[in-house]
């Protein structure tokens, strides 16, 4: 479990350090919103953060009216990733809100359950295309009321609710308020994630990081063997294959180096 926070242009110019010193342990950033807008400090942000040490995903705030639009915000965000390939350990989040809603009504266009569900998964689905770990942001209200979530729940659900000791349903992460004090800010939203996504998304080599190289399986060991003469010691012996007497001795669970016997056959590594 670790604790996190979320931040946009509305924070203005954070001190990334001091973050850092606070115990704040990963950062999802605004990437930007609709299918024209980059967040005006996402660079700052996500250059700010990983400078400081602070793990960071990243998320974008949903305009759209129907699919086609909900895929061009899919591509807009796509582009603006773009240029931090690599530094995304923390999943890509899709946030549908109120406001989103609210731009729709504003449209001409009053969302159901089923068209809101399809605007999220058409935008999920083009992100795991190009490569990203994706969770949905949700409140509450519109996991009960406003979406299918059913039809969503192949995706990572970035949980918001506030006022609680603990969600109500299992997420990977949890905004827990957005009252968090530090110093430097204004009271800010605050995260804690259950899930080691850096473990999950490099491990994967998804958000276009570089998949951790597996480690190759060991050579079989092979032996030949040798049969103790007259005078041998362990020491004479290892000199002459080239090895050790702890070798030896390991491989033959002989307990005292001092002690072996004539004809007494030794594997010895090759």
């Amino acid at each position: 479990m670790k604790k996190g926070i979320d931040v946009s242009e509305h924070q203005g110019n954070i001190n990334f350090p001091l973050v850092k010193s606070s115990g704040i342990e990963f950062a999802m950033i605004r990437a930007g919103y609709g299918w024209t807008t980059e967040d005006k400090k996402f660079e700052q942000n996500v250059n700010g953060f990983t400078n400081a040490g602070i793990p960071v995903g990243a998320y974008w705030f949903i305009y759209a009216t129907n699919v086609e639009e909900a895929i061009k915000n899919a591509d807009k965000c796509i582009e603006v990733l773009s240029k931090f390939k690599g530094k995304f350990t923390y999943p890509i989040g899709c946030d549908y809100e109120y406001d989103s809603d609210s731009y729709s009504e504003k449209q001409g266009v009053k969302q159901n359950k089923a068209s809101r569900t399809a605007i999220i998964e058409a935008f999920c689905d083009r992100l795991e295309e190009a490569g990203y770990y994706v969770s949905v942001y949700l409140n509450k209200d519109y996991i009960a009321n406003k979406v299918n979530y059913n039809e969503l729940t192949q995706f990572d659900l970035w949980l918001a609710q506030w006022g609680t000791d603990k969600p109500y349903k299992d997420c990977g992460m949890w905004q827990y308020t957005d009252q968090l004090r530090i110093s430097g800010f204004n009271a800010i939203d605050a995260d804690i994630a259950y899930k080691d996504y850096e473990q999950i998304i490099t491990g994967a080599g998804l958000n276009h990081t570089t998949k951790a190289a597996e480690k190759p399986a060991p050579k079989p060991v092979k032996f030949q063997t040798y049969f103790v003469r007259k005078g041998d010691t362990l020491t004479a012996i290892a000199n002459r294959f080239g090895t050790t007497v702890q070798q030896i001795a390991a491989d033959n669970n002989i307990k005292n180096v001092n002690l072996i016997y004539v004809a007494q056959p030794l594997k010895i590594r090759c």
